[in-house]
């Protein structure tokens, strides 16, 4: 064999190795973009769920009752998430994730991700959300 067909069959095999390791980081990082966005969406339905059941439970109480309780916030988009009487709407991406509560609330929801002291406080004909 001579030494330039040697090095040729090298460059082929390192090339191929090359492409169809390329071919599957590609699907492995589409997976691991889409489990992730998955991820994000379900923890936006779990942190409107406890915020709908904790105002609820704050509600049957007298006004100026309170309840404190520790909320996850998902990597939303602040410009389209917001809490507006019963409704609250979380964009997380480019989906909305939204449901209406049994009673209003009146607050923000935080612009960052993270977990949040979250304080509902029992009003006259509402709930106050204040995040901490």
């Amino acid at each position: 064999m001579a030494r330039g067909q040697v090095s040729v069959e090298y460059l082929v095999v390192t090339g191929t190795s090359l492409f169809i390791l390329s071919i599957i980081i590609f699907g492995i990082m589409s997976n691991y973009n889409s489990v992730k966005r998955q991820f994000q969406m379900e923890r936006g339905r779990y942190l409107i769920d406890e915020i709908c059941e904790t105002a609820n439970y704050v509600y049957s109480y007298s006004p100026g009752s309170s309840v404190s309780v520790r909320l996850t916030v998902p990597d939303l988009n602040p410009q389209y998430s917001y809490v507006e009487g019963r409704l609250i709407n979380l964009r997380i991406g480019d989906s909305d994730i939204n449901d209406k509560c049994a009673v209003e609330i009146k607050g923000t929801l935080p612009s960052d991700p993270g977990d949040y002291h979250a304080v509902f406080i029992k009003r006259d004909g509402y709930v106050e959300l204040r995040f901490s």
